[in-house]
């Protein structure tokens, strides 16, 4: 639990109360403090109170638990000082009233017995036996009045004499009667009375402080024995006078048998001298002292801290030694645990190969060995003196200032990674990636940068040589499509030349070949992808092109195109437009024999996630009966199937109840 102030604690708003405002945590110290609406004095007559208080739990640590131990002592030695003095004047007003009255009745009696010169000294500290010896004065002055009335007068004092008799027995409420008729012997009387409540009250104040004392000395143990820590008093001799419960079971025995006992009672003579040494020197210095120790216990190794405080008399002069003793073996092994992980922290700080900075309001507080090498500056350099911002170029500056401003707001507004340009102690610039985290429950940040100054210069030359690259494969595919375009005028010209219309037909089906390898290059050459190519879009150019090189066709034949939008690599394309290039050609050539009106469907789908499905289908006259079109002499069949399962690894179905369907299916293509 965090240390706290009463008045911030408890939002007290009481400014006459002396702990109000005041930067001292230890508020049960202060003497007329305003708790619970109510006025209370010093701490030993609120310290039951305090004990269940949480600020007093919370902010009890050993130097308040010393501070109030001796303030407690001091207030107990105060009150045992009062009580003292009172019994000294309570003894001596006996002694003083005892001998008075003796006085007053010795001369009494000789008044009594005829001596009208007797007297007395009327001087008394007892304001009841000066009046007593100064009216026997006066008796013996006026010896012819007080004859008359020495009847009575003897009679009232002997009243007085049984009354005071009376009240020397602790018989505190006895009064003189007021039914006399002598006015002499009512004034007595009221003295009498009012000295006897004078003396009352000062026996019940007397009474009281004793109670509030041994009450006081209850509260006293009782807080002793509730402390986790153990605790013990011993005199001058290094005797035991008391312990509390704690320390006594360490013992093994009661606190009872531990007084008039030593050390050496208890312990190894090695440690039975070293304790008596530490007693011997915190009494001669006169001041606390705070000692650990290890000690082996149980086979384990344990850490005692103990501190101890001379006792002094209330002369000053110092009678013994208290002493306070507690376990810290965890807060031991903790402090150890933590060097060994600042330890592997440090570690890691400086072998993780990349620059790391700590910053805590926008200052470098920490920088390890690869910042140094990064920024050209030592870590005296840096360290505490300089700020981040003193890296950045200005160029950058604004943009990361701004991201640091919403981070320290709240982290997830901005990214945790940014690149920028840096400048070190000789004016290199150079390109950062920066990674910030918060470390948490402060306002500290990592930040860890890489320079990727090398990175960026191969990140450009590499674009530029994709560029360049690009151009040449552009005009790679250009050239090969004008090369196929002067085979297919070649094939023109040579066809011009050929009467057999066999031959011609041969002629036209490699042109249509060449023609769909060509429109592959074209589409790569138009597009910005030049690695894949719309099948869409390519299908449907290719489709209208054999339509057109069957004269005809187009008006006859419909073409229904059923295709995703998909894109596939060169090598898939290319076998992929030689399939429907033969499908479609042999569909237009022999399907629809004299001039017969027909319907070719042609659908490509992707299938899962790398599967393409084609399916090709006409309602023409279909292929010849008992044809087994995997062992055909027709080069197109031959070659739809060598380039549907040789080449794209595929299956094709053939069905022949409704004219002719074929059914591929195959996958994207990857290059080996």
């Amino acid at each position: 639990m965090g240390k706290e102030k009463c008045w911030e604690f408890f939002r007290c708003g009481k400014e006459v109360c002396p702990a109000y405002k005041s930067r001292n945590l230890r508020c049960w110290l202060f003497t007329g403090t305003l708790c619970r609406d109510s006025f209370q004095e010093k701490f030993i007559e609120k310290i039951e109170m305090c004990i269940d208080c949480e600020i007093f739990n919370r902010n009890l640590d050993v130097p308040s638990m010393r501070n109030t131990c001796e303030i407690f002592n001091d207030q107990l030695k105060e009150y045992r000082r009062i009580v003292d003095e009172r019994d000294r004047e309570l003894e001596n007003i006996g002694i003083e009233l005892s001998i008075g009255l003796s006085e007053v009745f010795e001369a009494l009696k000789m008044i009594s017995e005829g001596d009208p010169l007797v007297r007395v000294p009327e001087t008394s500290n007892i304001e009841l036996i000066s009046k007593l010896k100064h009216l026997v004065n006066l008796t013996a002055q006026n010896i012819e009045e007080i004859v008359e009335l020495s009847h009575e007068f003897a009679i009232g004092l002997a009243e007085h004499f049984d009354v005071l008799h009376r009240v020397s027995r602790a018989d505190l409420n006895a009064r003189v009667s007021d039914n006399s008729n002598n006015e002499l012997l009512k004034a007595l009387g009221r003295v009498t009375n009012q000295m006897i409540a004078s003396v009352s009250r000062e026996i019940n104040e007397r009474r009281k402080a004793e109670e509030e004392l041994r009450q006081s000395e209850r509260k006293y143990r009782v807080l002793i024995e509730n402390l986790p820590q153990k605790i013990f008093l011993k005199d001058r001799n290094s005797a035991y006078i008391s312990c509390n419960e704690n320390y006594a079971r360490d013992l093994g025995i009661s606190p009872q048998e531990v007084i008039g006992r030593n050390d050496y009672d208890f312990f190894t003579k090695e440690i039975a001298d070293k304790n008596l040494e530490e007693d011997r020197r915190t009494m001669e210095l006169g001041r606390a002292e705070e000692i650990e120790d290890k000690y082996i216990i149980d086979g384990e190794e344990r850490f005692i801290k103990m501190i101890k405080i001379p006792v002094k008399d209330e002369e000053g002069k110092i009678i013994g030694v208290q002493g306070i003793s507690w376990d810290i073996t965890s807060r031991k092994k903790a402090e150890e645990a933590l060097r060994a992980s600042e330890e592997k922290y440090r570690v890691v700080f400086e072998t993780t190969g990349t620059a790391i900075i700590i910053v805590e309001d926008d200052m470098i507080s920490m920088v390890n060995t690869e910042f140094e090498k990064l920024s050209g500056y030592s870590k005296e350099e840096v360290e505490g003196k300089k700020s981040w911002r003193e890296f950045i170029i200005k160029e950058d500056l604004e943009r990361i200032d701004k991201y640091y401003i919403l981070y320290k707001i709240d982290p997830h507004f901005v990214p945790d990674t940014y690149e920028v340009r840096a400048c070190d102690r000789y004016g290199n610039i150079k390109n950062i990636f920066m990674r910030i985290a918060l470390i948490p429950n402060t306002k500290k940040m990592v930040v860890s940068l890489l320079d990727i100054t090398e990175h960026k210069k191969a990140e450009e030359k590499l674009r530029i040589s994709f560029k360049e690259k690009g151009i040449l494969l552009r005009e790679v595919h250009h050239r090969t499509k004008n090369n196929l375009q002067v085979i297919l005028s070649l094939l023109d010209l040579q066809s011009l030349t050929i009467g057999d219309r066999k031959m011609l037909g041969a002629i036209k089906d490699i042109q249509n070949r060449i023609r769909s390898i060509s429109m592959v290059h074209e589409k790569l050459y138009q597009s910005k992808d030049l690695s894949n190519v719309n099948l869409k879009d390519y299908v449907q150019e290719l489709a209208d092109a054999l339509l057109k090189s069957y004269e005809g066709s187009k008006h006859r034949i419909s073409l229904i195109l059923d295709i995703d939008n998909i894109f596939i690599s060169l090598d898939t394309i290319t076998t992929c437009g030689l399939i429907i290039n033969e499908l479609l050609s042999n569909s237009l050539k022999y399907a629809f024999p004299n001039n017969r009106k027909g319907k070719i469907k042609l659908a490509l789908r992707k299938i899962g996630r790398e599967g393409i499905e084609l399916q090709f289908s006409d309602n023409g006259i279909g292929l010849p009966e008992g044809l087994d079109f995997k062992n055909t002499k027709s080069l197109g069949l031959k070659l739809v199937q060598w380039l549907a399962e040789d080449q794209l690894d595929g299956e094709i179905i053939l069905n022949k109840e409704e004219g002719t369907e074929f059914l591929i299916k195959f996958r994207e293509l990857t290059r080996k």
